[in-house]
């Protein structure tokens, strides 16, 4: 008699011939897109991330981000972040310093010689995204755009601005240095938001049985033997051998 249970394809929203070829032209789009970005602030000396966290720490109150709240912008672990920042801090684009109000926290701060990278770059990448996307959309395909992804996003989660503001040149020193510097948010030494070894594991097993784990081949063999034997399994109560002792009913 055949199951009567229904196919794992039941219950799959499949996409139709126009979803399939909106979702494909845009995964390849988006892929080709940032790559070409890329290489060409590469070839000015940065990366695209390399871009976005020297632009966010540009536009912050005091040319200063605290790490974590960084992290967040640009959608990076702490520990990625972590590394990159070092990696600008070897360049001399990046420094770090200790919070005084939070001795555990740190800020990532934009050094002059950052300023004058992010300064002399900027141009150059406004005009790779306005050559490469925005002179082949219309206004009201612009429009469009912005009102699906601001759906995509809030659908994701909470919203963070982690595109870069290409309205204009990046603020000057001295319009940062006039606000006052941020509050403290006390949120603590930087965490690395490793996964457990274990966790790792169990995801590469998959699904953990239920029950007690299933015994090798030796403990079974010794199971029997102990079956033939009238012994008591280990583990299991043993009778009371005390003198005068009852048996349990």
């Amino acid at each position: 008699m055949a199951s009567a249970r229904p196919t794992a394809d039941a219950d799959v929203r499949w996409l139709d011939e126009c979803e399939q070829a909106a979702w494909r032209a845009f995964i390849t789009g988006a892929r080709r897109l940032t790559e070409r970005l890329d290489q060409e602030l590469k070839a000015l000396g940065l990366g695209h991330d390399d871009y976005g966290v020297l632009v966010a720490l540009s536009e912050a109150d005091g040319d200063r981000l605290r790490m974590a709240e960084l992290a967040d912008q640009q959608v990076e672990s702490r520990s990625r972040l972590s590394h990159h920042i070092g990696r600008l801090e070897a360049r001399g684009l990046v420094a770090r310093e200790t919070c005084p109000e939070d001795r555990r926290g740190t800020w990532a701060v934009l050094t002059p010689e950052g300023r004058a990278m992010i300064e002399s770059v900027a141009p150059h990448h406004v005009e790779g995204v306005r050559r490469h996307l925005l002179d082949h959309v219309e206004p009201d395909e612009l429009e469009v755009l912005r009102r699906v992804f601001d759906r995509v996003n809030g659908a994701l989660g909470p919203a963070v601005d982690a595109c870069p503001d290409l309205s204009g040149p990046p603020p000057t020193p001295s319009a940062t240095a006039e606000r006052s510097p941020p509050r403290s948010r006390a949120t603590g030494a930087r965490s690395t938001h490793r996964t457990p070894l274990h966790t790792h594991r169990a995801r590469r097993r998959g699904p953990q049985r239920e029950g007690p784990a299933p015994r090798g081949r030796v403990l079974r063999v010794l199971d029997a033997r102990r079956d033939q034997a009238g012994q008591p399994p280990p583990g299991s109560a043993r009778p009371d051998r005390r003198q005068g002792a009852q048996p349990s009913p």
